[in-house]
């Protein structure tokens, strides 16, 4: 009966099935038996069964209602304390392309209250980058200025418009302030 089960079950619980099939110790391959309804013909082949401990791991009835009835939420990883940060190696740092570009152009961007879309010359090629600057920075006052983007990242939409790198700033819970170098550097100038 083992066998039958076994053969009829492969195509929905494959993996079952073939513990079944290991455990009873049958010859062929699982997945090339075939039962006929009438066959329950006995097995012409010695088998030795081998030990199991079951093919579906035992519920507490109990534990299994509580369980059922709990969401089922994916275990979070261990937490941090506070103001901990990951570290990482310095061919982790050596993937960013940090350089210094020079804002050409500034606009909002339509319906978003924080998008401002910037026009960048990074000495070789421009490029347009939609940063969340809008509320602490108006167009007029970032046009001209040399600030630090990364330039390899993979470019994004937002609100519709492509992103083509990003912007650093700094912030805090009161304002933004964008990176600019202290210094006059040539535009696309590499930040290490």
């Amino acid at each position: 009966m083992l066998r039958e089960v076994g053969i009829k079950i492969n195509p929905f619980i494959p993996s079952t099935a073939q513990r079944i099939w290991d455990i009873m110790g049958y010859a062929g391959v699982l997945s090339e038996q075939r039962i006929d309804e009438a066959d329950y013909r006995p097995i012409d082949q010695p088998i030795t069964v081998k030990p199991c401990t079951g093919l579906f791991p035992r519920i507490d009835a109990e534990k299994g209602k509580e369980k059922a009835m709990e969401p089922q939420v994916p275990e979070a990883a261990p937490q941090k304390p506070a103001g901990t940060i990951d570290i990482i190696d310095i061919s982790d740092f050596a993937k960013v392309d940090l350089r210094v570009a020079e804002i050409k152009e500034a606009s909002r961007v339509e319906g978003a209250d924080k998008l401002l879309k910037l026009i960048v010359n990074l000495g070789s090629e421009e490029r347009q980058i939609v940063a969340g600057i809008a509320q602490h920075y108006t167009p007029e006052e970032l046009v001209g200025k040399k600030v630090v983007v990364v330039a390899n990242l993979k470019p994004a939409k937002l609100r519709g418009i492509e992103s083509q790198g990003m912007l650093l700033a700094a912030s805090d819970t009161a304002t933004i302030s964008i990176l600019t170098p202290m210094r006059d550097v040539a535009i696309g100038s590499k930040v290490k």
